[in-house]
């Protein structure tokens, strides 16, 4: 079963919620039962199998079911507390389907209407919704406006999705929608002229040097020495309890000799990255998410150079972070053609990981393969990816 999450955000890019993604099933299959039983095989493997924590976090998570699923009682194996139940727009609205909901509602869950579009049958849905999503890509502004003004008769929140870019983000802000949900996140933002902010420069000559592949040892230690905040960053994840070294690290040149070269650049990156306020962490999670997720791939394949679709998926995102083009921002670092081919180009069996990676990401399912690998393997590299991010976010954060 593939699944993957997409984050929902409120206003100021802080994380709410994530919606489940999921692969609705094989093409010869009917599709009312293509939706029972992806959603039954979502509800089994997120809520018994993996458990929900593993998959959201502290979050709640938004899952989709039909309204088979909900007349049959099979939202009740759901826990209340941390799902936000999605009609589909599909859903035959009638006596029978309303009286479930609403028994849903006094049970203390919360329903979310999806890809709404005013229909006066769904007045009765609307009446016990906690959330309203409507779908940006399948309306007009204008049409927009008036079913944001039409919804406003109740008291909903109203949720945005399929947002691109972050102008869209402004102007659904702008309408009075809550939430937003879409991959504008991962797009630069407001590109304009060449001037890029002392902090964004810094990180560049930073990687610059780091990705250098004639830089020598002693000029990457004192160059990680120079910035403080890093190296006591770096020698303070180094020593937790996460790696269980048998001996304290005391320096930057200690952590190379102990560690290698290879673990201290990686670390270097993600610290100076994850040190950037100015962009929502969820920015990173992402970032970290594919990188782990390509290497996964990679190892799964039998690929020896998992370093290179490490720095492929975390690199996906530097447009992202420096709001600038992605071959602007390529330009002056010494990265190898494969790696900037697979970047700029999805080139080579690194680009064909990224493109597997993002696919997922979006729930993309036609596109989501890799080499020979099993859907399996595939999903069996983003619950690893998952799990080190997590685990990683903790060490960050500490």
């Amino acid at each position: 079963m593939l699944l993957a999450r997409q984050p929902i955000f409120d206003q100021q890019l802080s994380v709410v919620a994530y919606e489940l993604l999921f692969r609705k099933g094989d093409d010869h299959r009917a599709a009312f039962s293509d939706g029972d039983l992806a959603t039954s095989r979502v509800i089994r493997n997120a809520f018994m199998d993996l458990g929900v924590d593993r998959i959201v976090g502290a979050q709640p998570a938004y899952i989709n079911l039909t309204g088979n699923l909900i007349l049959n009682g099979t939202a009740r194996l759901l826990p209340r507390n941390r799902v936000v139940i999605e009609i589909l727009e599909d859903v035959f609205v009638d006596t029978e389907l309303v009286h479930a909901v609403r028994d849903l509602v006094h049970a203390g869950y919360q329903v979310a209407l999806d890809d709404f579009v005013w229909r006066p049958d769904l007045r009765p849905l609307v009446d016990l919704a906690s959330v309203v999503k409507l779908d940006v890509l399948a309306l007009s502004w204008d049409q927009l406006a008036r079913q944001v003004e039409r919804l406003r008769e109740w008291d909903v929140e109203l949720l945005a999705e399929k947002i691109e870019n972050h102008r869209d983000f402004e102007r659904c802000v702008d309408l009075g929608f809550e939430y937003f949900q879409g991959y504008f996140l991962c797009r630069p933002d407001k590109v304009r002229g060449r001037n890029m902010p002392t902090n964004k420069l810094m990180l560049l000559e930073l990687m610059r040097k780091v990705y250098d592949p004639n830089v020598r040892v002693q000029a990457l230690e004192q160059l990680i020495r120079r910035d403080v905040s890093l190296s006591y960053r770096l020698l303070r994840l180094i020593n937790s309890a996460y790696y269980g070294l048998p001996r304290k690290v005391d320096s930057i040149h200690d952590a190379m000799v102990l560690l290698g070269l290879r673990f201290v650049k990686r670390w270097v990156t993600l610290l100076a990255m994850a040190g950037f306020d100015d962009k929502p962490p969820e920015l990173f999670t992402i970032a970290m998410t594919r990188a782990k997720m390509c290497e996964a791939l990679a190892k799964a394949a039998g690929n020896r150079d998992v370093e290179s679709f490490f720095v492929v998926g975390l690199f996906s995102i530097l447009d992202a972070v420096m709001d600038r083009p992605l071959p602007e921002v390529l330009e002056d670092l010494p990265l190898s053609e494969q790696v900037i081919g697979a970047l700029l180009h999805r080139a080579g069996p690194i680009g064909q990981a990224l493109d597997c990676v993002i696919a997922h990401e979006q729930g993309m399912w036609h596109r989501v393969r890799f080499a020979e690998l099993s859907a399996d393997a595939i999903q069996g590299a983003y619950y690893d990816a998952m799990a080190w991010v997590s685990d990683t976010r903790s060490l960050l954060n500490d």
